[in-house]
């Protein structure tokens, strides 16, 4: 399952656009993905600890969030 993290507020929404014509190849190449939405109330952070099963944002999330691919 490939998990993919989308910040909206970044880039004028240029992350949701990316995907948005990213997802006709993920669905035709039959991969399996989920898509999480940053907010105010949950940031990346946030979402990267409850993948990976962390409670506190350590340094570990943190190594986690730096060797994703960020849309």
């Amino acid at each position: 399952m490939l998990h993919i993290i989308i910040n909206p507020a970044t880039g004028a929404g240029k992350g949701k656009r990316i995907f948005d014509k990213m997802r006709p190849m993920f669905d035709k190449a039959g991969v399996r993905y989920r898509v999480y939405f940053s907010s105010e109330e949950k940031s990346v952070r946030d979402i990267v600890a409850e993948l990976s099963g962390k409670t506190e944002a350590s340094g570990d999330i943190t190594e986690l969030i730096q060797n994703s691919l960020f849309l």
